[in-house]
């Protein structure tokens, strides 16, 4: 007669199969079956985004107002009747120089009018003297016909050295410099006596009209081509803030330069004082009243459209294809796929996948 196994063995080898079937229950997309993930999460909301460039500057004359007073060539300076500090009105003279080349050149053209002249004079009395011989009949035709051509060919000459003379004198209004605004003198680098080299290195005296400034900004050079003239900026200087536009770009200096600079214009009269440092926030572009999230909640692969993870109100994870728009300060537009009032998912986002159960953390 055969022996049977007691009946607690049996049950003790029906529970050791059973158990470890149920401990390897897990989901296809590696989420273990009943576990909950922590996530935070954000609304998406209707919003402003503005994308801005940001640069370093100085507060400065306006290029229409900021007159060195130059010459264009070496010279000596014969006059300055302006000082520091002193006002002055469009016209005032600020310097005058002596060009060694002009008056050099005024001197020889006084020469040749002086000898044409006395060449004209002789011809002339010689012309009148024969003449009357000739009337008289006691000198020939010819005699008289060349004198007159010599007195022709003489007033010719005078007028040419007369012609030379007044081009001369013309260059010399260049050794004259005059304001060209009402402004002041801010600088004085010569007095009378000094020799300059000429040009912008060497000038004589500045003059700017306080009442027109700019700011003067170094803007990155890989950021150059989205600066353009009339966008906005937001200048800040200390604790005070105030509007202005673009109002020119200059060209790069060079193939090595990593900035440019952008001229811009205050809206209305400033309070901030000349050479004052600044920064300033130049908008280049702006969209009011579209729907934002915050940027990391953006999740992009190089073959699949941008998606969100969103919280359904069954305090699950939903899957959700967008289609993005502008960036910037941390916020990402979203052009289409959410709307207002969805709850995004912003952290926990590496253990989601589709339909997992989430605790929303406040």
């Amino acid at each position: 007669m055969s022996r049977q196994p007691p009946a607690a063995l049996l049950v003790a080898l029906a529970l050791v199969s059973v158990l470890p079937a149920c401990g390897r229950g897990e989901s296809s997309e590696g989420q273990v079956s009943g576990e909950v993930i922590n996530v935070t999460v954000q609304t998406a909301r209707l919003g402003a985004l503005r994308d801005v460039v940001r640069a370093g500057g100085a507060v400065v004359p306006s290029s229409t107002a900021d007159q060195l007073a130059t010459t264009n060539e070496p010279a000596e300076v014969v006059e300055v009747p302006k000082n520091e500090g002193d006002k002055v009105e469009p016209g005032d003279v600020l310097a005058r120089v002596e060009i060694a080349s002009i008056t050099n050149e005024i001197a020889n053209r006084q020469l040749e009018v002086s000898e044409a002249t006395t060449k004209h004079e002789a011809a002339k009395t010689e012309e009148a003297k024969l003449n009357k011989l000739f009337a008289q009949g006691f000198a020939a035709r010819n005699q008289w016909d060349a004198a007159r051509n010599t007195l022709a060919m003489a007033e010719n000459q005078l007028n040419q050295a007369k012609s030379r003379l007044e081009s001369a004198k013309a260059s010399e209004g260049s050794t004259v410099i005059r304001a060209k605004f009402a402004g002041i003198v801010i600088k004085r680098f010569h007095t009378r006596g000094d020799l300059v080299a000429g040009g912008e290195g060497d000038p004589i005296l500045r003059v700017i009209d306080p009442t027109k400034v700019q700011v003067a900004l170094q803007v990155p050079i890989d950021q150059a081509d989205r600066v353009q003239q009339g966008q906005p900026v937001t200048i800040q200087a200390d604790v005070r803030t105030e509007a202005g536009t673009v109002a020119m770009k200059a060209a790069a200096a060079g193939a090595a330069a990593t900035t440019i600079e952008v001229r811009a214009a205050f809206v209305a009269p400033t309070t901030i004082p000349l050479d004052a440092i600044v920064q300033a926030e130049i908008v280049v572009e702006e969209r009011q009243n579209v729907l934002v999230v915050p940027a990391v909640a953006i999740q992009r692969s190089e073959d699949l459209p941008s998606f969100v993870w969103v919280a359904t109100p069954s305090n699950q994870a939903s899957r959700r294809e967008v289609r993005v728009g502008l960036s910037a300060n941390g916020l990402t537009q979203i052009a289409s796929g959410l709307a207002e009032g969805d709850q995004v998912i912003l952290t926990g986002i590496a253990q989601l996948s589709e339909g997992a159960a989430i605790n929303i953390s406040r």
